[in-house]
């Protein structure tokens, strides 16, 4: 492999909208065959924001060409397959693209992880591979069949770098994700920072499915950082934005180039001005000047993705039509597709003009080199030093930040523990799909406020929407098994969750989606923590729905009938109780308050189609921790595990924030079987 020397490729721009990444593709025939181009995308899962729009490029661009005539006389087929992001997955489909589909050029991995899976591969059987993915291990050392076209993350490194040291800026804190992108991109600026004399003073981590990074964001604030860098990409570096703002940081922001699209600047609202983060040019192809040599390449690209489907252009898809066009150009230089001679085609490429810029193909003894012409910024700031008095002061608020960061993710889970222990005790089942009508509330709340109506009309209406889904499913799929055993009843519960999910993603698509908050977005200082008006939403609505489900146990013929089945099931039946009613009216209930728990969350932590799957099993958890069938040990059990996870993260580290709730239901297991309050307990006869 060689390295690409790119000309003109990133520019810093303000985070009020801008893109860049991925790209690839290829092309390749056998004398009566098609060319065969094999490509592994993220076209689902956390990266999908990649994997799509790659995806959608490479067939755009294939059908054209092969409405043009083809290559070198022959159509070209594309051969793709979806990894989801898992490594393994990309592993086995690039084995699959090689050894059974005999594609000619491998065009594929989204992501630094999947990509580096197929690596090997491509190595070993001698198919050229070009990835769309950006970190710097996927070239270096240099491999002879392997070639990428998106900007490294160490040219984003140093990129940000040369703009601190024009603001006289040296003291970075990093706050990075747990992917191969943020690892690589973290380890690429602590590799380079001292060269442009930048001191780290603080590392900080945050998991893929994290929903709040106050607590890390917490130890920055009391730390002597004159600047933030976020190494990330996905919906984390949205989070870390708005709970910048949040905690009341005003440092310089600055993200990765993996974040330089407008879905990053749709996610994170009026809290992604001033943030600033090195992009290509194809989101601002309007801006460039007219003799600017990518401006008719990247304004043609962008006419033709808008046009066909209808969305905004994404710079990650800019990249798989630059890896496309290479392989092209090289097959067609070649006048072949032999492997060995498409290889050496696509690493004499010269002057290529792209969508990330001018790729010249060279040496490997040449390192990565570009050049900016362009540079904008929104806002500045000014950053000094702490004191050590100032920074234990921070520290002490650091503290009521965790707590406060944990209350709101307690409250959360305490709803959809509720949810679990009303099934529970109506039915001696666990519903493992509990998280799912969390995330229908959220997602159709977000649907029915874009079709206009009002955001108290939709919260309204997506709780019921949950609710019916819920009484189907119990109709259609528990109630004909109510007779069958408590291991039936689950394992159809997780059945029902899959399919949940399926649907969910045919509905929605497989987008991140986020409603406004319900008090706007402007930070509240409650006793040295800063929260969201939306945090105290959350707490107050949990609050409500706790209140009136007693009420409704209390006060209501339906509600003393679950109450009653819940302690006897038998005797109920005696008295005259239709317990098959009550578990009919008991699914509905536990939809109902998920489904106010992801309108509430959605605000705050997003939503999307497979939100649901870690805050069921939190909730699970939680509802373990405080007496599985207990409902005061649900509420007390979510707001201890929020509380838990929020200390976790910021006085130990947050990598291990998720594994908490796992070791919480083991721990319950193994030496508190029956959960801080009790487990109710009842026989079934």
């Amino acid at each position: 492999m060689v390295r690409i020397r790119f000309e003109g490729a990133l520019r810093l721009l303000s985070a009020a909208g801008i893109a860049l990444a991925g790209a690839l593709s290829g092309g390749s025939a056998l004398a009566q065959e098609p060319i065969r181009i094999g490509t592994f995308l993220s076209v689902t899962g956390p990266a999908a924001f990649l994997g799509d729009p790659e995806l959608k490029t490479l067939e755009m661009y294939v059908e054209k060409i092969n409405a043009e005539g083809g290559l070198l006389g022959r159509k070209v087929q594309l051969v793709s397959y979806d990894d989801a992001g898992d490594a393994e997955k990309a592993r086995t489909f690039a084995k699959r693209l090689i050894e059974q589909d005999k594609v000619d050029v491998l065009v594929g991995g989204s992501t630094t992880g999947t990509t580096m899976a197929a690596v090997p591969l491509a190595e070993q059987a001698g198919t050229p591979f070009i990835s769309l993915a950006g970190a710097v291990p996927i070239v270096e050392p240099t491999k002879k069949w392997v070639f990428k076209t998106p900007h490294t993350d160490r040219m984003a490194c140093e990129k940000i770098f040369v703009d601190l040291q024009a603001r006289k800026l040296s003291k970075v804190a990093l706050i990075s994700g747990s992917g191969g992108f943020d690892k690589s991109m973290r380890g690429e600026c602590l590799k380079v920072g001292a060269k442009y004399g930048v001191e780290f003073v603080a590392d900080e981590t945050y998991g893929a499915t994290d929903t709040d990074m106050t607590a890390q964001l917490a130890k920055i604030k009391a730390s002597s950082a004159q600047a933030v860098l976020n190494a990330g990409f996905g919906q984390g570096p949205a989070i870390v934005t708005r709970n910048f703002r949040q905690v009341g940081l005003t440092l310089p922001l600055y993200q990765s180039h993996g974040v330089a699209s407008r879905e990053f600047i749709r996610l994170a609202g009026p809290a992604a001005e001033g943030v600033r983060l090195p992009a290509a040019a194809l989101l601002v192809s309007d801006l460039l000047p007219a003799e600017d040599a990518q401006k008719p390449v990247v304004v043609a690209y962008r006419k033709a993705y808008e046009d066909k489907f209808k969305t905004d252009v994404s710079t990650f898809g800019g990249h798989a039509y630059d890896g496309l066009m290479l392989a092209v150009n090289a097959i067609k230089r070649a006048g072949s597709v032999d492997k060995a001679k498409l290889r050496d085609a696509i690493e004499g490429t010269r002057g290529y003009v792209g969508t990330g810029g001018v790729v010249n193909m060279s040496p490997p003894t040449t390192t990565w080199a570009w050049t900016s012409r362009h540079s904008a910024c929104s806002r500045s700031a000014t950053a000094t030093g702490r004191s050590s008095s100032s920074r234990g002061s921070a520290m002490g608020s650091a503290w009521l930040q965790f707590i406060a960061g944990g209350l709101t993710a307690g409250a959360i889970y305490a709803l959809v523990a509720l949810g679990f222990t009303i099934v529970y005790n109506a039915s001696g089942a666990i519903n493992f799909a509990q998280g799912e009508f969390v995330m229908i509330g959220g997602m159709s709340a977000v649907t029915l406020l874009a079709l206009g109506l009002p955001l108290p009309v939709s919260i309204l209406l997506a709780v019921a929407a949950s609710a019916i889904v819920a009484l189907l499913i119990e109709r259609i799929a528990i109630s004909p098994a109510r007779h069958s055993g408590t291991v039936t009843l689950i394992i159809i519960t997780i059945g029902v969750s899959l399919f949940l999910r399926g649907l969910a993603q045919l509905v929605w698509g497989k987008g991140v989606f986020r409603l406004p908050g319900f008090s706007g977005e402007e930070p509240i200082s409650i006793a040295g923590a800063t929260v969201l008006p939306q945090s105290l939403w959350v707490l107050g609505g949990a609050a409500l729905a706790v209140v009136g489900l007693g009420a409704f146990y209390r006060r209501t013929l339906l509600g003393k009938a679950m109450l009653a089945t819940s302690y006897n099931p038998l005797a109920a039946q005696l008295v005259g109780i239709n317990t098959r009613a009550v578990l009919f009216a008991s699914f509905g209930l536990a939809a109902g308050l998920g489904a106010i728990g992801g309108v509430l969350i959605a605000p705050i932590a997003f939503t999307s189609y497979d939100a649901g799957i870690m805050l069921g099993l939190k909730g699970f958890a939680a509802a373990m921790l405080g007496g599985l069938g207990s409902f005061a040990g649900a509420v007390l059990g979510g707001l201890v595990l929020g509380i838990v996870e929020g200390l976790g993260a910021g006085l130990v580290s947050s990598a291990y924030k998720d594994a908490i709730a796992f070791v919480v239901i083991l721990a319950v297991l193994f030496f508190l079987p029956g959960g801080l309050l009790g487990a109710r307990r009842s026989d079934r006869v």
